[in-house]
């Protein structure tokens, strides 16, 4: 065989789970004496490092089944030292990263909407062995919804559910595990607006639920509904952000002028988190699509983006998906994380997608949760599933997220290979190389 077909060879054995090795262009290093640690997905452990030539070349990745990472670090960069961050009480969002009581971190985890509510977990686990099954692994994050029979009928809220919320929040708290909290699920009172609080049904105001955001009555209810929450749970050190709502695109088109209501709407309600809220917590918007608010992202008062990305469950595909979600936020300055992608529970591929999903995201400066329940096609989290995140883990524990990132997606290459790739501050770079068949 000629060189290019040894080449394509090579990337299809690996791509179907036999060893194979990836000729990596890399571009000029950034300085003198930078190492490159190839890391293997699989372990997380670095099982080959080598000098960045000065002048870029290729480099060969060592020997792996299917993609492989790399971190590559300024000589001054301790591999093992764990990435400290001076004058970070608290959480705070600094530079696209995060960090929080002095130490950068990577939020790794899963969305488990009703984690309060064991019937709706896998093996009716309580909220707290969720959290330590998650967190053995290295994960430390869950995103939560507040439903919308919370509230019913309007303005009147569920001390039960307010109860569970308050429990599940303690024992985070006492665990170190993250909560993104979604105060209102927006896109589950459109499905069935039947349930809706603020439905005529329910002795609300509305007849359809796209009226909601185009009134003053509205975004009244909306304010007060959060900002009964806010004042009851913003003592919770676990929360590291509030979620305006889950989804606020997905009914906005639905209506005339849907898009521009539901925006303003989304920027007043983040101006109130922000304005009622002691703690300052970090506010976040979330959006089904990958679409661009610019109003949304050009807000000071929404910290960070979610976008929910079901664009593909290729795992082939997904790289270049999530290339796309970040250049795109890059434009912006705004943080993204992927706050929902999945593979159906019946595709044998689903456990294949969803590593990749994990460090592709990670190698663009971004956290992604799979979107976990029972009760839908996408299904549960098993252990081979919870077990991705320990290699995972490993590596974004050494990582200081909070230095300045830059995409560097198209100054690296290989044949027959998508290659992502991030730069964070004049200290590392982080390379990830998955095949295409």
């Amino acid at each position: 065989m000629k060189l290019p077909q040894l080449i394509s060879f090579a990337l299809l054995a690996s791509s179907w789970g036999h060893a194979a090795t990836y000729p990596v262009t890399f571009p000029h290093s950034p300085a003198k004496g930078w190492t490159v640690d190839w890391v293997s997905t699989d372990t997380g452990e670095v099982i080959h490092s080598q000098p960045w030539p000065e002048q870029g070349g290729v480099l060969t990745s060592p020997e792996v089944k299917r993609d492989v990472f790399a971190r590559a670090r300024a000589p001054q960069v301790d591999r093992e030292a764990l990435p400290t961050v001076e004058n970070c009480a608290g959480v705070q969002l600094r530079n696209q990263g995060w960090c929080k009581d002095g130490l950068a971190f990577l939020p790794i985890g899963m969305n488990r909407r009703q984690l309060y509510y064991p019937f709706t977990n896998r093996n009716q686990w309580t909220a707290e062995t969720y959290m330590k099954e998650l967190q053995k692994r290295g994960g430390n994050t869950f995103r939560v919804f507040s439903m919308p029979e919370f509230e019913s009928p309007a303005g009147t809220y569920d001390d039960f559910a307010l109860s569970a919320y308050d429990q599940m929040l303690t024992v985070a708290d006492g665990l170190g595990i993250n909560i993104i909290f979604s105060l209102i699920d927006l896109a589950a009172m459109y499905s069935d607006f039947s349930g809706d609080p603020y439905s005529v049904f329910n002795g609300g105001p509305f007849e359809k639920h796209q009226d909601i955001y185009g009134s003053e009555k509205g975004l009244e209810l909306l304010k007060n509904r959060i900002q009964f929450l806010v004042e009851k749970l913003h003592h919770h050190k676990s929360i590291i952000a509030w979620e305006i709502g889950n989804e606020a695109d997905i009914i906005s088109e639905k209506s005339e002028n849907g898009k521009k209501q539901t925006e303003r709407v989304m920027l007043q309600l983040a101006r109130h988190i922000k304005e009622i809220d002691p703690s300052k917590k970090p506010v976040t918007a979330s959006l089904l699509a990958e679409v661009v608010w610019p109003e949304v992202f050009a807000s000071k008062d929404i910290d960070f983006i979610q976008y929910h990305s079901y664009a593909t469950s290729n795992s082939e595909v997904l790289p270049g998906v999530l290339r796309n979600d970040a250049e795109q936020s890059q434009k912006f300055g705004k943080h993204v994380l992927i706050g929902e992608y999945g593979a159906y529970r019946a595709d044998p591929e689903r456990n294949t997608f969803l590593k990749t999903g994990l460090w592709a995201a990670m190698s663009q400066g971004m956290s992604i949760f799979p979107w976990v329940s029972g009760s839908d096609a996408f299904g549960e989290l098993f252990d081979e599933d919870l077990d991705l995140y320990a290699p995972l883990s490993k590596v974004a524990s050494k990582v200081n997220w909070t230095r300045p990132l830059k995409l560097r997606n198209f100054d690296f290459s290989a044949p027959g290979a998508t290659v992502l790739a991030s730069q964070l501050g004049n200290e590392e770079v982080l390379i990830y190389v998955h095949p295409q068949r």
